[in-house]
């Protein structure tokens, strides 16, 4: 698989953020939150932080099969720094979260 595909893996996480985000909408979670004086920026934050978290597992988990060696052959990329290749996927992982949180204020319900 290339390092194309496996960018494109993370549609499947796309999906998921969209759709928790949609039945939050759908569920009034955000209007019970604000009567229990949970502010508006704070239960958004709350979910991007939780979809941080879900979405770093999955960018170590990419970093590590992107560097690590099998059966003495070399990696899917052979001269690069681990690190570098993280952050690359992890800021890539954030503008995807933000892209879902965009998207979903066109949404009122789910399906």
């Amino acid at each position: 698989m290339s390092g194309c595909h496996r960018l494109k893996s993370m549609n499947r996480n796309m999906s998921i953020i969209v759709s928790y985000i949609i039945f939050m909408h759908g569920y009034i979670y955000q209007e019970s939150m604000k009567l229990m004086g949970m502010k508006g920026w704070l239960h958004w934050a709350s979910w991007y932080f939780k979809f941080t978290v879900f979405m770093l597992i999955s960018v170590a988990i990419m970093t590590f099969f992107f560097h690590v060696k099998v059966d003495g052959k070399r990696g899917v990329i052979t001269y690069g720094d681990p690190s570098v290749t993280a952050v690359f996927l992890l800021l890539y992982a954030l503008s995807v979260m933000a892209f879902c949180f965009a998207i979903s204020a066109f949404f009122s319900k789910g399906i």
